[in-house]
């Protein structure tokens, strides 16, 4: 039995409520109900929620208390509310069950594609469930369904209609149901309500016409005439239905797209006494299976190809004949997190929407442009030289670098860093190509970020160390095997000059296979895609105490170890276990331990981020900060954060000798975390004017490679 022949037979095996049992038919039959991973449901006769079971909750976030009471309607997309109107406002003689497609509003705003299948029940209320429609699903298959169902519909019509005047018959009516019954010579006899609105004939006017006048069939394309299954029922004397998608056209010559089939009936003497036809407006129906098969294709935030979809198309362009070269350029947007972080995930879906608009009028028809997710862009340009590629990539970015995005009262400049990959005639596999690409953007970025790439194959550095999957195994080896090197930048004193030499900030380094160091960028973003940030955390903490306690002379003048924490640790609740346990395995002063973690990170999760600077005050550690005022809404969330240092964004520092404005944000958030009792230190301090200026503003620290350069933490003591 399939899924939908489950669901039937579970709504037939329903208890009819009385109202003492509500529903559910008893203690027995809640249980039932609410272990049920289906959704189930019954409406009053409004269309209001009576009752839910436990699966609304599990699936879409809403109590039974949340729903009773309240308008299905409300929950319903504002596209699919006039079809789902209509199946729960049935006509008082409606007996049979109904299935529709519509989509259901979660308790946080997303839209679930459900299948609805309902009937009404002994106490005139309306019962049913509802499950999730995947998109995996296909629209042929659905239609299969749909004609099925017909067939063993206009079956029992057949078999109910009796031998006698056809004219005369009374047939059961399904709600949005259009019968037209004829003679044995194809005159129509009859013609319910339904058929009347549908087709626009009166009964009395359709009454001696012939079947195909009042019933005409054509193709939604052409226009050409399709036969009628009522009058090849009649001819075969066997059931008829539509094979193809049909219009039926109206007396005032509108088209309506139907689903029909027709039976021959016979009379008691076996003989023809005529053909029911039996049809309904598939209209809402087929915009959204329309609508199901651009979502499967399309992404839903920017109207642009998909993923899976763009790789269907870069694989028709490898296995077709049309000759390369061709081009495949990764877009990335540069500083999109500080927007979507500081101004809300809205302001950072509005701005994706407005850049992928934007894109689109820079390309030619022929280009396939695809969202791959989150700030990530893809573009296939066809029959494009390398030249061309890198013209285009240049186009792009000079476009990008004067576009300003603008939220409430505040503009906002991006950057975009593209890598490039060619395609010539070795290229066989979408998805190498697609990994060339993004290790050309990751280059890219590693570059200083708003830069070109072009990916080179025989540069084994572009080949292996710029892919995610290359730094995420490097990265897991590296934690087995203890090859993560800590390294410690020291932070100094400004007002007296004095380097305590112990007051430092631990960076987590890799060595390539050449034993050069690695940076950080190139390997934390792979970590943070593939969850490794936290036990990378964990390994570092846990390095440093084992550190502090095996060096017990260097405890003494220490002055303040910070340690980095990620968005992950932030919001894992297993994380304060974890370091009272290393507390009392190692003993170490937990005051001159401070943990960093990113403005953008604590207001993004600002109640955890109060939790757990609480529950580092409570064991003893500082707390500071790091890219003070990348946020733009720091000031508000500062006075709830009980921190103990502010580490001002870089991206501001580094700028103040030439940009007034820069100037202006430092001294600003110097004197704010002055008078609210913090510690300020200003990073990415790089030469001695800027140090001497920051002196001049009255920052408390700086750091960077002015004042120290990162040294190994074995030599620190």
């Amino acid at each position: 039995m399939d899924d939908r022949s489950s669901q039937k037979a579970l709504l037939r095996r329903w208890p009819q409520p009385s109202p003492a049992t509500a529903v559910t038919g008893g203690e027995s039959g809640q249980q039932f109900f609410d272990d049920s991973s289906l959704a189930f449901f019954v409406l009053t006769s409004g269309g209001f929620f009576h009752w839910t079971n436990a699966a609304w909750t599990r699936s879409f976030g809403w109590t039974e208390d949340d729903l009773q009471g309240e308008p299905c309607l409300n929950f319903i997309h504002p596209e699919d509310r006039d079809c789902f109107d209509t199946a729960i406002t049935p006509p008082v003689d409606r007996a049979a069950n109904s299935s529709l497609l519509a989509r259901f509003r979660d308790r946080q705003g997303g839209y679930h594609l459900l299948e609805w299948s309902m009937e009404p029940n002994a106490i005139g209320l309306l019962q049913g469930l509802a499950r999730q429609f995947t998109r995996s699903e296909t629209t042929d298959g659905a239609a299969e369904r749909a004609r099925a169902q017909l067939e063993q519909r206009y079956a029992r019509l057949a078999n109910d209609w009796q031998a006698g005047s056809p004219a005369d018959c009374k047939l059961p009516v399904a709600v949005g149901e259009a019968h037209i019954t004829t003679d044995s010579k194809g005159v129509i006899t009859g013609l319910n309500r339904v058929a009347e609105q549908l087709t626009g004939w009166a009964l009395d006017a359709a009454r001696g016409l012939p079947l195909d006048h009042v019933l005409s069939l054509h193709r939604p394309s052409a226009g050409e005439k399709i036969p009628n299954p009522g009058l090849e029922a009649l001819r075969s004397g066997a059931p008829s239905t539509l094979t193809e998608p049909a219009h039926i056209v109206r007396k005032n010559g509108l088209h309506v797209p139907v689903e029909l089939a027709a039976a021959p009936v016979f009379n008691g003497t076996g003989q023809p006494a005529g053909a029911v036809s039996v049809f309904f407006d598939v209209s809402c129906t087929r915009d959204l299976a329309e609508r199901v098969r651009h979502s499967a294709t399309h992404d839903d935030l920017t109207g642009l190809l998909n993923r899976s979809e763009f790789e269907e198309r870069l694989n028709h362009v490898l296995a077709a004949a049309s000759p390369p070269p061709h081009a495949l350029l990764q877009l990335d947007l540069d500083r999109f997190r500080i927007i979507n972080d500081s101004c809300g995930h809205v302001a950072g879906d509005e701005l994706l929407r407005q850049v992928a608009g934007e894109l689109q009028l820079q390309i030619r028809p022929r280009d396939t442009l695809a969202r791959l997710g989150s700030d990530e862009f893809v573009l296939l340009l066809e029959k494009c030289t390398p030249e061309q590629a890198h013209r285009k990539a240049c186009d792009i970015q000079s476009f990008i670098r004067n576009f300003r995005f603008s939220w409430g009262d505040s503009s906002f400049q991006i950057g975009m860093s593209i890598g490039i990959a060619l395609i010539d005639e070795q290229a066989t596999s979408s998805r190498r190509i697609l990994e060339h690409a993004e290790s050309a953007c990751a280059m890219a970025k590693e570059a200083g970020r708003d830069r070109i790439y072009v990916f080179d194959k025989g540069d084994k550095h572009d080949q292996h160390q710029s892919t995610y999957r290359y730094w995420v195994t490097k990265v897991t080896e590296a934690l087995e095997t203890d090859k993560i090197e800590l390294m410690a930048q020291p932070i100094v004193a400004i007002q007296t000059g004095e380097e305590k030499g112990s007051h430092f900030e631990v960076l987590a380094r890799l060595r390539d296979d050449d034993g050069n160091m690695i940076p950080p960028a190139s390997f934390i973003n792979a970590a943070e895609r593939y969850n490794l940030m936290p036990r990378l955390d964990r390994y570092v903490v846990s390095k440093v105490f084992r550190w502090l306690a095996d060096n017990p002379a260097a405890v003494v003048d220490l002055d303040i170890c910070s340690i980095n924490l990620s968005a992950s640790t932030l919001g894992d609740d297993r994380f304060p276990g974890f370091l009272k346990e290393l507390v009392r395995r190692y003993r170490i002063p937990t005051h001159k331990v401070c943990f960093e973690i990113t403005e953008t990170m604590a207001i993004r999760n600002l109640s955890k981020t109060i939790e757990l600077a609480a529950e580092f005050k409570r064991l003893g550690f500082l707390f500071s900060l790091d890219d003070f005022g990348s946020g733009f809404a720091s000031y508000h969330y500062l006075k709830r954060l009980p921190v103990d240092f502010l580490k001002i964004d870089g991206e501001f520092v580094r700028g103040i000798l030439e940009d007034p404005m820069d100037e202006a944000m430092v001294r600003s958030m110097n004197e704010i975390g002055h008078i609210m009792g913090k510690k300020t230190i200003a990073e990415y301090v790089e030469s001695q004017p800027l140090l001497e200026k920051l002196k001049h503003i009255g920052v408390d620290y700086v750091q960077g490679f002015t004042i120290g350069e990162p040294n190994h933490l074995l030599v620190m003591h």
